[in-house]
This record gives C-alpha cells, sequence and structure tokens, in this order.
C-alpha cells in the first residue's frame, strides 16, 4: 500500500500505476482512449484526495471504473495525456493483444471485473468486498472467465 504523504510520493504513485491502471481498464473492455480518460480523470479525483486516502490504490480503481460507467458520449474533453499512453498505443496495435481485448469484450461485464481486479493483484476477497459480491460470486466468475478466455484460443500468458 501506498501511505501517502507528498508530492513526491504521489509522484511515484503515479509513475508506478498509470500503465497498470491503463492496462486493469482495457481489461474491462475500455477501448485505448477511453481507457486512458478515465486514467487521467482517476489521477485527478486522487490527487485533490491524496492527503486523506489510506488504499489510493483501491480508490484509484474505483474511480477510473465509476468514470467508465458514467462517460457521456462526447460531452466531456478528453483527457487522455498519460505517460503511458504512447506504450499501451503500441501494444495494443500488435495482433495477440487485439484478440485479447476482443475476447475479454465477450465477458459479462461481472467477470471482466473480477477477472481485472484479480489480474492486478487482488485477492479473491477483496474483490468480493470492492465490489459488493459474495467470495462465492467472485470465484465462480473468475471461473467462468478463464474457461471462456480458454475457449476462445487466449492462455493466461496472454492475458493483460
Amino acid at each position: 500500500m501506498w501511505p501517502p504523504a507528498s508530492d513526491d510520493d504521489f509522484a511515484a504513485f503515479y509513475r508506478v500505476e498509470a500503465e497498470l491502471l491503463v492496462r486493469f481498464l482495457l481489461g474491462l473492455g475500455a477501448c485505448v482512449p477511453d481507457a486512458l480518460d478515465a486514467t487521467g480523470r482517476a489521477f485527478a479525483e486522487v490527487l485533490a484526495q491524496w492527503p486523506q486516502l489510506t488504499d489510493p490504490r483501491s480508490y484509484l480503481r474505483r474511480i477510473a471504473v465509476n468514470e467508465l460507467a458514467a462517460r457521456p458520449d462526447g460531452d466531456a474533453p478528453p483527457f487522455r495525456e498519460c505517460w503511458a499512453a504512447e506504450l499501451i498505443e503500441q501494444a495494443c496495435q500488435q495482433e495477440g493483444t487485439r484478440q485479447l481485448l476482443a475476447a475479454l469484450r465477450t465477458l459479462p461485464r461481472q467477470q471482466r471485473e473480477v477477472l481485472a481486479w484479480h489480474r492486478d493483484g487482488y485477492s479473491t476477497s477483496d474483490i468480493a468486498e470492492l465490489l459488493g459480491l459474495s467470495i462465492g460470486a467472485v470465484q465462480a466468475s473468475l471461473r467462468a472467465a478463464t474457461e471462456t478466455l480458454r475457449q476462445l484460443g487466449m492462455s493466461e500468458i496472454d492475458w493483460l
């Protein structure tokens, strides 16, 4: 966890988490521009709340997921300036990554969310708490998502 204390701590947090957050959002099925917009907006919110946060990593992801869900089509100006943008866009041009993102988009939203949190290092119980699900529902979603991706020819090593 990141114990927030200073602007330097926030800068370090940003350097570590920006690319991870974009990958997390892509795992939820977001397109690159939307993932970058949500990332920028989420980091702006985290910065505003920085001194009070005890778990900024989880808070960052919750804010970003909410940004994706509440995205007004065309109303908000893009907030796509993220240092990881070029890296992510290059990765998304690779055929294997495009196939993976297409496969992830076939999963139901809950399965994508659970899988994204899991791949981001959160435990089953953490995911259950963060998403308001039972541990059994999280486990079932992980199994179903994994099975669907395997049936679509995606091995775990291919996943974001």
